[in-house]
């Protein structure tokens, strides 16, 4: 779940339950909606007083994408040209962050000449291809359904008892990127140390490692010729309903 304090005195929080606890939320959506989130302490304390002020919605299904960023004369930024998994909650960290390099590109070629203005548009487009093409894929990973592959919590747990920690967590603020921490080195420490442990299934463990391995080599080949998705094509006109695509919709 995430809790998110805003403006006016308000409080959001948005629960992230599995798919298969659908039928159960359908039954009493309010009620079991408000026993999920305050199976976390913090969130319970801030609801204890609270009372609801708006609907509650839901997402059963969407698509995320990423759209041609810029055109002659046009940019698309946030959400108009990038939509992820809400797991990991960065969609409006990436609406300032994509603005901040975007205002300076704009404001350097737009007394200059419409040609300039297209080349730095294009400059910020590549950037922001690059800048968010991780952390879609990390976005992903975090709101796949059941649990994470073993070799993930233990590279989590090898860089506590390292003292970084911190390195991980960066991932949440564009401080680090995926490929940087885990790594083909990390990878295979974590592998070796399960397996010198015991007691997991080897061949099950070994095959997640290489079903991570592979993944990871699709998603380098579709970042090198990227497909977007256009813009007529990627609005659903229910927003309960809009569709999945765990290809991933990327480019």
């Amino acid at each position: 779940m995430a809790a998110i304090p805003a403006d006016s005195g308000l409080y959001q929080v948005l629960a992230l339950p599995e798919l298969s606890e659908l039928p159960r939320f359908r039954q009493s959506l309010e009620e079991n909606y408000l026993e999920y989130v305050r199976r976390c302490d913090p969130v319970a304390h801030a609801l204890s007083d609270a009372r609801r002020v708006g609907k509650l919605f839901g997402i059963l299904r969407w698509e995320g994408f990423f759209r041609e960023a810029t055109g002659p004369g046009w940019v698309l930024a946030d959400d108009a040209g990038h939509f992820k998994d809400p797991a990991p909650g960065q969609g409006i960290q990436d609406a300032f962050r994509q603005v901040e390099f975007l205002v300076p590109a704009i404001i350097g070629a737009i007394n200059r000449s419409p040609s300039a203005l297209d080349e730095a548009l294009a400059g910020w487009a590549r950037w922001r291809d690059e800048d968010a093409g991780e952390h879609y894929w990390l976005a992903t990973d975090l709101g796949k359904a059941g649990l994470a592959p073993a070799v993930l919590p233990e590279i989590a747990q090898r860089l506590y008892e390292r003292g970084k920690l911190d390195s991980f967590l960066d991932l949440f603020n564009h401080r680090s990127v995926p490929s940087k921490v885990v790594t083909p080195p990390m990878l295979a420490v974590a592998t070796a140390r399960l397996l010198a442990r015991g007691g997991c299934d080897r061949r099950a463990l070994l095959g997640e490692v290489g079903a991570l391995i592979a993944e990871e080599v699709r998603r380098k080949r579709l970042a090198r010729h990227p497909h977007y998705i256009p813009l007529e094509t990627s609005v659903d006109a229910d927003p309960t309903e809009v569709k999945d695509d765990d290809a991933g919709g990327l480019r």
